[in-house]
């Protein structure tokens, strides 16, 4: 895993096997803890984050890769999070998926009613578009991969 750290800001670049993910949903929630973020703006970060690396492994060319040994080769995900005083963005990246035109229309227009909640797909969405404030899904600079990009208001410790 590649992690570069910039004052309020945390990039990660890893590839797309769960067994990383968890590991890259551990450092977001650690920094966030660094940046005085209460525990339960951790929680929804950690959920949130988690929600995202998974769907960037199972849909972004990762297959579903559960070691890293079982990864597709050149496949990654690509994190940022940043946590500014009363808010945290996270921006979570494939690197192989093809964005769905009707998703990115329901996503960037906040219509979390118009994904099924108990339907096979589309659930994880849902609830994430309950827990943030703000969410969109684009296709990656360069034309390559899904990014999804998160925001949501936190209070600080202390």
């Amino acid at each position: 895993m590649r992690r570069a750290e910039d004052g309020a800001h945390l990039r990660l670049e890893f590839v797309a096997a769960h067994a990383v993910g968890r590991l890259a949903r551990a450092e977001l929630r650690e920094f966030g803890s660094q940046q005085g973020m209460t525990d339960r703006a951790l929680e929804t970060l950690e959920f949130v984050a988690g929600e995202l690396i998974d769907n960037a492994i199972d849909h972004g060319g990762g297959e579903g890769a559960r070691e890293v040994s079982d990864a597709q080769e050149g496949v990654h995900v690509d994190t940022h999070l940043h946590v500014a005083p009363d808010r945290w963005v996270l921006t979570v990246a494939d690197s192989e998926g093809e964005l769905d035109p009707e998703l990115k229309s329901r996503v960037g227009e906040g219509e979390s009613s118009a994904l099924d909640p108990l339907g096979e797909r589309g659930r994880g969405l849902f609830l994430l578009m309950k827990m943030v404030d703000d969410m969109d899904v684009c296709t990656r600079e360069g034309g390559r991969g899904v990014m999804f990009r998160v925001e949501r208001a936190h209070g600080t410790q202390g």
